[in-house]
């Protein structure tokens, strides 16, 4: 498995701390009978966006949603996590910023679940 400072290299980004600290100790996680995950590392680094302004960081049936990580270029440890809706054309319409840390992005999601997490 590449280092997390291989992948960040690819990536050409700096995660945060806290992130660094959730993927040295877990790869992922599969929850809802494995119809939510958090993406393990090697698939984030397949997953930046075109436009490089997110990664994403966890998917609900079989990525027909995803919650996306986006980074503050200027600060590292400054981030968030959102969910979004697209147009039929795949265009964003809006992002729901539900998190700005990994125990607060867990602790949302242990409250609310994965309907809570993806709801409008």
């Amino acid at each position: 498995m590449k280092t997390i400072i291989e992948i960040e290299n690819r990536l050409k980004v700096k995660l945060p701390n806290d992130i660094i600290d959730f993927y040295s100790y877990t790869n992922g996680l599969e929850g809802d009978n494995l119809i939510f995950n958090i993406i393990p590392l090697p698939e984030v680094e397949k997953l930046k966006d075109a436009n490089g302004e997110y990664l994403t960081f966890a998917e609900f049936m079989i990525y027909s949603e995803i919650c996306g990580l986006e980074l503050d270029q200027a600060d590292r440890n400054t981030y968030k996590f959102f969910t979004h809706k697209n147009d039929e054309n795949k265009n964003l319409q809006f992002r729901k910023y539900i998190a700005s840390s990994v125990i607060e992005f867990i602790n949302f999601y242990c409250n609310q679940g994965t309907l809570g997490v993806f709801a409008d």
